[in-house]
């Protein structure tokens, strides 16, 4: 989900938790005060409405105050003239004044005069007092003698209530005590009817105390005894008008009437209204503010990141990492820019330099070459000036990382580094290529007709950079001396691209290990040739050992003084597609993956071992076998020595049925030495023995030490291994018996195995004259064509069973190679 997305759902939630909270604040809020000023009105409606009929009932006393301080009134009520009555208490009169009822009470409540006419003055009614012909002293009208002001109200009747005022009846000047009490009274309804008080309002209904049966709810609450003195309805509620009441009361408190009204709803439609255009008002700027935040957010942030973001997709693909983004802003998506072009400064340094020595690595060695290439073929008026390679590869770089440890192996490194970078012409480049590996670009050559003298020049520049030992300030240790292999190709002769002359210049320093190292090579054709089908050779070996296409082979070792063979020598044979038959043994010193050595050796110990088992169990005879491991270095604890004893456990082979033989150059150097104590002289410090390689111990297998070919032994290797056997390598004995310097090697060596008690094997026999001076010279154990040429399992046993025996005479120069029975 993109942010723009994000912002846009983020906003709507924002916007509708808005709208909806505004929305709950104004209803919840802002409503109940619209409902209020509703509810007011209303009240203020029917106190109007009360209001009037007290005004109306005022209008009464205020009539009757004329009547009540009349002395005609006074005298009336000691005389009972009739001719009062006719003049002022007819029906005439009663229309006149609008007065229903009139009533002439002595002190004591006696009635004088009482006449009640109903509404519409066609017919008397009884009056409150006809029953008794009178009213009682506590009666409510009777509290108007005590009252100057007299008493005012309403009156309930069986006819309803009647609005009455009373007033004492005193003299005109108002001097002596009442002589009684005066009442005017009107129907209320007449009131309400004929003389509305508030004309606006819609029909007014009265409801007459007790409450009927079919009274709503409302009025049940204003007639109940201690209902309430105003009841408001329909507030809040999906309806358009309000219905309001007021109660009314006697002169005693007690209810004798409910008024109820409707009035159309003003206010609330309004503040509902109000609210809903808010609510639509807010929606909509929050929609313009989202909108304007959106347009906002695409400038300011999405377009600013996508930039970004097409700038890394556009780096990530491509590689490119010189093409910088410049956001030219001051806020976080700046910083952000910012950091990102300072973490691309960082990588294109840690890609394009070694981070150990600062130089440049190979991406950049690469780009900076063919760059140079591209020059030089651009450059038609160079004068044909060329361009070189050079690997330097640092010789013994594992024993340096042994002796120095990994961090003083390091500073060695970085050390080499300054010192090529500082012999570096203004067009070459140094850089590092790996592990102890450098390399080299020669920008600037001159051209081919000069000679070779510019580059062995520049290759005995380069090679000068280790002519001096490196310092402590180096190393931060004691001075040490350090040598490289150095192989060089050139541009045009040996390559037209980069990646031509850096394999070239890997062929050359290659060339320059096998030449003993520390010193410089050019590229050769005939190296190149060399290295690739060495590689077809060792893709060819991998194959066939999967395939398990190779085959066991055995070439008789003779005891030449007895004439039968002591052991049986078995060789790897391997039936390759070109080139016919090829004896492994042959090819082995042309293989330089350790790997591949260390499955051969895996390889030729369990078929040597399933091979003792098989003629065991056939219970046929033989003498021991003899496996030889490959040359490769190996220390203590290789896990290349593992399979042999494996391969003895597997099997379940007598260890006494196998010997072992591994080239001196193998373990020279590989395993600790342990010095005998400096109190001790040379010659009295007894032979400390090394324990067997890790993986062999205690397995009683037979050592053998193949003595290199230049005819030197390590006595440290004599001295410190359990040894049974010395073995004179092929090399050697080829010039006998006519080479006086290899006589003189042979002669040490059988002296030395003499000395040590060892046996002394002599391989590569070929001719007599040669099997007859190794016998002579004391080698009776003998290896070679001259006795027989290997063959397999089959002819190998027919040949062990017809051997004939040769006596101690001498055999004579004649050459003995035997193909088999």
């Amino acid at each position: 989900m993109s942010i723009r997305l994000k912002t846009a759902l983020l906003s709507g939630i924002l916007l509708a938790i808005l709208v909806s909270g505004l929305g709950g604040v104004l209803w919840t809020v802002v409503r109940p005060g619209f409902q209020d000023i509703e509810r007011a009105r209303a009240a203020d409606h029917m106190t109007a409405l009360l209001a009037a009929i007290s005004a109306d009932i005022d209008s009464i006393g205020t009539f009757i105050l004329s009547y009540s301080s009349w002395d005609e009134t006074y005298a009336f009520v000691r005389t009972g003239d009739p001719t009062y009555v006719a003049n002022n208490l007819a029906v005439e009169g009663a229309k006149n004044a609008q007065s229903h009822f009139a009533l002439v009470l002595t002190p004591k409540g006696r009635t004088v005069f009482s006449r009640l006419w109903n509404d519409d003055f066609t017919a008397t009614l009884p009056p409150p007092d006809a029953a008794g012909g009178g009213l009682p002293a506590n009666h409510p009208l009777m509290a108007a003698l005590s009252h100057p002001e007299g008493v005012r109200g309403l009156l309930q009747t069986p006819r309803g209530p009647l609005a009455v005022a009373a007033r004492p009846i005193l003299p005109s000047n108002e001097h002596g005590p009442p002589r009684g009490v005066l009442v005017f009274g009107r129907w209320l309804t007449h009131a309400l009817s004929d003389h509305p008080p508030l004309p606006h309002l819609s029909p007014l209904r009265l409801w007459l105390a007790p409450a009927p049966g079919d009274a709503p709810e409302n009025v049940r609450r204003l007639l109940a005894a201690d209902g309430p003195d105003l009841e408001i309805d329909g507030i809040g509620e999906p309806t358009s008008l309000v219905t309001a009441g007021i109660r009314l009361v006697d002169l005693e408190g007690a209810p004798v009437a409910a008024l109820t009204t409707t009035l159309a709803k003003t206010v609330e439609p309004q503040g509902e209204s109000i609210i809903r255009l808010a609510l639509v008002i807010a929606a909509l700027g929050s929609l313009g503010v989202v909108a304007v935040g959106l347009v906002s957010n695409h400038l300011m942030i999405v377009a600013p990141l996508r930039r970004l973001e097409s700038h890394i997709t556009t780096l990530s693909r491509t590689g490119d990492l010189d093409t910088r983004l410049v956001l030219d802003r001051k806020d976080e998506i700046g910083l952000l820019a910012r950091a990102f072009a300072t973490m691309q400064g960082r990588i294109r340094h840690l890609a394009h330099y070694d981070p150990l020595t600062g130089l440049p690595n190979r991406t950049l060695f690469t780009m900076l070459g063919e760059g140079a290439l591209a020059r030089r073929r651009a450059d038609r008026n160079g004068g044909g000036r060329r361009v070189g390679v050079a690997i330097l590869d640092l010789d013994r770089l594992n024993t340096l990382t042994i002796g120095l440890g990994q961090g003083g192996s390091e500073r060695a490194l970085v050390a080499v580094g300054r010192r090529l970078a500082a012999l570096a012409g203004p067009a070459d480049v140094v850089a590092r290529g790996g592990d102890g590996r450098f390399l080299v670009l020669l920008g600037d050559l001159a051209p081919a007709q000069a000679g070779s003298i510019v580059e062995r020049e520049a290759a005995e520049r380069l090679a000068s950079a280790f002519a001096k030992p490196f310092t402590p300030d180096d190393l931060v240790g004691a001075p040490l001396s350090l040598t490289a292999s150095i192989g060089l190709a050139l541009f045009p002769q040996d390559g037209e691209t980069l990646e031509t002359l850096v394999t070239h210049a890997e062929v050359a320093v290659h060339q320059a290990k096998l030449l003993g190292r520390n010193n410089f090579q050019f590229f050769d054709d005939t190296l190149n040739r060399q290295a690739r089908e060495i590689l077809a050779l060792e893709s060819a070996l991998y194959e066939a050992l999967a395939d398990n296409t190779l085959s066991l082979c055995f070439q008789p070792r003779i005891d030449a003084v007895r004439g039968h063979a002591i052991e049986l020598k078995a060789l790897a044979r391997w039936d390759h597609p070109s080139r016919d038959l090829i004896v492994l043994e042959d090819v082995l010193p042309l293989i330089k993956q350790d790997g591949l050595l260390a499955e051969i050796d895996r390889w030729m110990s369990n078929a040597a071992c399933r091979q003792i088992r098989q003629w065991r169990d056939q219970g046929v005879s033989f003498p021991p076998i003899a496996i030889a491991l490959s040359a490769r270095p190996l220390t203590a604890g290789d896990p290349g020595l593992a399979p042999i004893a494996e391969a003895i456990a597997a099997n379940g082979v007598d260890p006494g049925d196998l010997a072992v033989e591994i080239a001196q150059s193998a373990i020279k150097g590989q395993f600790p030495e342990t010095k005998a104590p400096e109190t001790q002289a040379p010659e009295d410090r007894p032979a400390e023995e090394l324990p067997w390689p890790d993986g062999l111990a205690g397995l009683g297998l037979g050592l053998v030490i193949d003595v290199a070919d230049a005819g030197v032994v390590s006595p440290a290797l004599l001295r410190r291994f359990p040894l049974t056997r010395l073995t004179i390598g092929a090399a050697l004995v080829a010039k006998l018996p006519d080479c006086r310097e290899s006589r003189a090697l042979v002669r040490a060596l059988i002296a030395l195995a003499d000395e040590l008690d060892l046996e002394c094997l002599a391989e590569g026999v070929e001719r007599g004259d040669q099997a007859d001076w190794l016998l002579a010279a004391g080698c009776r154990l003998q290896q070679g064509l001259f006795h027989a040429r290997p063959q397999d399992q089959t002819v190998i046993l027919r040949w062990l069973g017809q051997t004939p025996p040769r006596g101690l005479s001498s055999p004579g120069p004649r050459d003995r190679k035997q193909d088999g029975v």
